[in-house]
């Protein structure tokens, strides 16, 4: 579900942020950020409640390249499908830094 919702606003043109900045971050950014961490999250919990045990190294290998796959495919979205959106390298950067960022919380909030 929570990827459904990612592909949805990741095609939205014009969604206006606040004009919060964490120094020379910008809010699209750390919208990117927080969205694609709790994808991770979201995704780790999934395999926290299997009985294979969490962590695993197929679990988190899953995690790690489906999250950044799934950044690029939805930047590649917005630049070959929605006229008002474009690619862009630092929305990718964001995105898997929250995939990484979200992954390392899950070693510790799914212990």
């Amino acid at each position: 579900m929570w990827a459904a919702l990612i592909s949805v606003l990741s095609v939205v043109a014009g969604l206006r942020l606040p004009a919060v900045r964490v120094g020379p971050i910008g809010p699209d950014k750390l919208a990117h950020f927080g969205v694609y961490a709790l994808l991770a999250v979201l995704l780790a919990w999934g395999f926290s409640r299997r009985k294979t045990g969490w962590p695993t190294t197929a679990a988190s290998t899953f995690i790690l390249l489906a999250g950044f796959g799934f950044g690029a495919l939805m930047e590649g979205v917005q630049a070959w499908f929605v006229p008002e959106r474009s690619f862009e390298y630092a929305d990718m950067a964001a995105n898997g830094f929250g995939i990484f960022a979200g992954w390392i919380a899950s070693l510790f909030i799914f212990k």
